[in-house]
């Protein structure tokens, strides 16, 4: 199957068994659900973009063998077409605000739609409910609950007598095994919430045109559905009803409704870890066709779509994250987005795939995904309007004050254009905060530590409005950066060269400069061709690396002859190179070690195994070794600059630069020397100096 499908809705029934079979990610909830023994859990719960289409999907198809009947019968889900019917409003006054309206039309439409497909007849109903069974164009739960809708409201109180009087009474005799699957409910009302928008400087906020909808149908709507799909399924329990909802109106069931808690155990609400994402990724990358891969004999997923890049440089910070932790990054934690951003990256050519290719198409598509977000949640925030917005902000890392001033103006540019204000006028940093996209510094009790905080899509009911958190510090999420400069040029020359912002990540208030070396043995894979010789000589570097590196921040052995040394002190580190250095030289195998060394901000994060350092320094000093001469030290000018800062000219050794001719197999330019690997990475230039002890 086809790698990267971002859009399941048209899927037929045998693309849904083989996307279930090869790119499906059943994380334990998922897998729960789709069990053919699993009958209790028939509500699909979840944001936009999560799946909840594919999900129903794929359970029809896992059940519909044992059935005797299953609607729709034309499609898996049936889902509504066009827009509502025009409703009558005035003589129903306030019957249609409250939930048990919406519960009692829905066990109408799902009653009725169950014994008319069944063919099961009614004795004795009203003139009312004979004309819906004989109307050969309503047969669909949605034709029957747009029917029932737009009824005057004594056609309404006669359907419900008849509800308790013969559709309740036929539903209980019913013996055939029945299963129904809707969806999309939330959509049959969008249309119209966006012309109330689009009509503002018309109608009042709240009405649509014609003042027949109200917003709060999009919220009843979804839990009167919920109700009547529970209280059907304890009634009969040969009828099962799967039907989808939003997540955004969960936390008004629980709140506000007597059955919340007993809907939550029939309900799937799904939900993605990290891991899960990625593996969402790895599980693309495998089905990929293998002219789309850049590695086609690697094992490890990243290393076959990426080739050798493996991580990205922060741009400001000089931080390095792995590739697809940027990639994760610049999502909202959507399946939809990490697959789209997949889909764009496959689009380049896999000999292509360089760290500035990567990084761009991934902003590119990040820019895409929130610019459609936003359009599918405007009817829901009324008094938001993004472009507005985002032309105000001039930074990633806002204070509460930078709030209140963008804020004030916000509102006051809002009330020029239209005259009135609407809920989220004077607050629209509350809607970026419900959607996700405006997180906070808060701390984190396990770790002791700050950490970035962003809510997932759906977190917060929609018509909750002041739900901002007091913070001292608010971020933006990386994936409105591009749409906002776009906006404003002034913000990308304001981001924070302090911390890669996203959900998770820890927060660093002060910045540690840290110095980097990294070592090699020349000769060492030629001359420890003897296991035993290998063995002994890992020992005796051992040794000499746990004495001189263990006042260090970090000092690590690896692939034999390699050696990583970090710390804040520049002349603690450069000691401890030279000694051992020079206790390797006077050991029986007379090594010689290299270092090169550069400087700047470097995170050691906690790793499953041992702490991993991140930093652009680690890169400059690796692409730097290979050039040093056997036993020498060799640094970056950001080394010598930095350790001339902070200790000044005091030092147990100089820096002596080097030329064109102590370094002929490198490209210099006016003393700068081009230390990147070849095959397309970018330049990194810097003049080169030797450390020479006194």
């Amino acid at each position: 199957m086809q790698a990267w499908i971002i859009d399941a809705s048209e899927m037929d029934a045998e693309d849904i068994l083989s996307f279930r079979s090869n790119l499906l990610h059943p994380n334990p909830e998922i897998r729960s659900f789709l069990k053919l023994d699993n009958k209790g859990t028939t509500i699909v719960i979840a944001p936009k973009g999560f799946g909840k289409t594919l999900l129903l999907k794929a359970k029809r198809l896992s059940i519909q063998d044992k059935y005797a009947c299953i609607l729709p019968s034309r499609a898996l889900v049936e889902k509504p077409s066009g827009l509502p019917s025009v409703i009558p409003t005035s003589e129903y006054g306030d019957l249609r605000d409250g939930e048990g309206y919406w519960r009692s039309v829905w066990l109408l439409s799902f009653t009725i739609a169950v014994l008319k497909a069944t063919d099961h007849g009614l004795a004795r109903c009203s003139r009312s409910l004979r004309a819906i069974f004989q109307d050969d164009n309503l047969v669909s739960v949605w034709e029957i609950f747009d029917h029932t809708l737009s009824a005057p409201v004594h056609t309404y109180h006669q359907l419900n007598n008849d509800y308790n009087d013969a559709l309740l009474p036929a539903f209980r005799r019913l013996h055939e095994s029945t299963a129904i699957f809707v969806d999309n409910i939330d959509e049959y009302y969008e249309g119209v919430l966006r012309e109330v928008a689009a009509g503002r400087d018309h109608v009042a906020a709240g009405n649509a045109p014609g003042g027949k909808v109200k917003r709060s149908f999009w919220h009843l709507a979804q839990s009167g559905i919920a109700a009547a799909a529970r209280e059907l399924s304890h009634i009969n329990t040969h009828v099962k009803i799967y039907v989808s909802i939003r997540k955004e109106v969960l936390q008004g069931i629980i709140g506000d409704t007597y059955f919340g808690q007993q809907l939550r155990s029939k309900s799937l609400i799904i939900s993605y870890t990290d891991d899960d994402l990625l593996e969402i990724v790895h599980k693309n990358i495998a089905h990929s066709d293998a002219e789309d891969l850049a590695d086609r004999r690697a094992d490890d997923p990243v290393r076959a779509f990426f080739g050798p890049l493996t991580r990205v440089a922060h741009p400001v910070t000089g931080d390095e994250e792995e590739v697809l932790g940027f990639w994760l990054r610049h999502t909202l934690g959507r399946p939809r987005d990490v697959v789209s951003i997949g889909k764009a990256l496959a689009s380049i050519p896999p000999a292509g795939r360089s760290e500035r290719r990567v990084r761009e198409a991934v902003r590119s598509e990040a820019k895409i995904i929130t610019t459609a977000y936003f359009a599918e949640m405007a009817p829901h925030l009324d008094g938001f309007d993004a472009d507005r917005l985002l032309r105000l902000v001039d930074r990633n890392v806002l204070s509460p004050d930078d709030l209140e001033r963008i804020a004030r103006t916000y509102a006051d540019a809002w009330l020029e254009a239209f005259g009135a204000a609407a809920p989220h006028t004077e607050h629209p940093f509350c809607a970026l905060y419900k959607l996700g996209l405006l997180g906070y510094v808060g701390r984190d009790a396990e770790a002791g530590e700050d950490i970035q905080i962003f809510r997932l899509p759906g977190e917060h009911p929609l018509d909750n409005v002041r739900v901002l958190p007091p913070a001292r510090t608010y971020l933006i999420h990386p994936a409105l950066d591009d749409l906002i400069a776009e906006r404003n040029p002034l913000y990308f020359e304001n981001l924070n060269d302090r911390n890669i912002i996203g959900r998770g990540r820890r927060w660093l208030r002060d910045r540690v400069i840290r110095y980097v070396l990294q070592g090699d043995v020349k000769g060492h894979s030629a001359t420890m061709r003897d296991g035993l010789r290998t063995k002994a000589f890992a020992t005796v570097f051992d040794s000499i690396v746990s004495e001189f590196g263990a006042r260090l921040d970090h000092a690590e052995r690896s692939q034999g002859d390699s050696l990583l040394l970090i710390d804040a002190n520049p002349i603690k580190l450069l000691q401890a190179a030279r000694n051992i250095q020079r206790d390797l030289g006077r050991s029986e195998f007379g090594a010689q070690l290299r270092f090169a060394g550069d400087a700047g901000f470097v995170e050691i994060a906690e790793g499953p195994r041992q702490k991993e350092p991140y930093g652009m320094a680690l890169q400059n000093a690796a692409r730097l070794e290979p050039h040093v001469e056997s036993g020498r030290i060799y640094v970056t000018d950001q080394f010598v600059r930095h350790v001339e800062e902070d200790r000044g000219n005091h030092l147990p050794f100089d820096f002596v630069a080097l030329g064109p001719d102590d370094l002929n197999h490198l490209t210099c330019k006016d003393g700068l020397f081009d230390i990147a690997k070849g095959g397309g990475e970018a330049p990194i230039l810097t003049a080169i100096h030797r450390v020479d002890f006194r």
